[in-house]
């Protein structure tokens, strides 16, 4: 069961993550987002992930809403490339905005780091600490920190057995090929 990844922990092993970038519109209060990571890594570490939390040279970039796929490159290529690999960058956008795009490709591109984007309009959600929002960006951000043929769960003997069950496969965006980023 899939779930299992919250109360037996990851098939993969705990994966240290902190956070070295935090980007978001100019609209959104600074402080608040800073704030929502920090409770997002707290949750990371008690839901049995691994170690995380801000980087202590963090950086935090605004953007103007309109910002063009063009402008999120030129900001991207100005930002000094990641040296950890546990380093992961948070995005703050609303849902449906074209930048995600932008930064899908160049954050891992220029920037050498995965990154994770988060709704703007559940930050008072993550503000509130609700577990269900929480648990699934966690998992996203455990996700991002996964190496290849690594996995956060397998499924072992499927319930009633196998012989009329039907199997899918998931893949995370999760690699740092630029050619690929931000596509399918």
């Amino acid at each position: 069961d899939p779930m299992d990844v919250f109360t037996k922990g990851p098939e993969a092993g705990r994966k240290p993550t902190f956070i070295r970038r935090i980007f978001h519109p100019t609209e959104l209060d600074a402080a608040d987002c800073r704030h929502a990571v920090e409770i997002l890594c707290k949750h990371y570490e008690s839901r049995g992930f691994g170690r995380a939390g801000l980087a202590t040279d963090v950086e935090t970039f605004t953007f103007p809403a309109e910002a063009t796929s063009a402008e999120i490159g030129t900001l991207m290529r100005r930002i000094v490339k990641a040296k950890e690999p546990e380093a992961v960058g948070i995005l703050f956008l609303a849902e449906g905005d074209p930048a995600y795009y932008a930064f899908k490709r160049f954050h891992p591109e220029y920037v050498g780091a995965p990154v994770q984007a988060v709704q703007s309009d559940t930050l008072p959600t993550i503000l509130s600490r609700k577990r269900g929002v929480l648990d699934q960006l966690a998992l996203n951000l455990y996700l991002k920190r996964l190496g290849a043929r690594e996995s956060a769960w397998t499924l072992a003997s499927p319930a009633g057995g196998s012989q009329k069950t039907s199997f899918l496969a998931i893949a995370f965006s999760r690699g740092l090929e630029p050619r690929k980023a931000g596509r399918g």
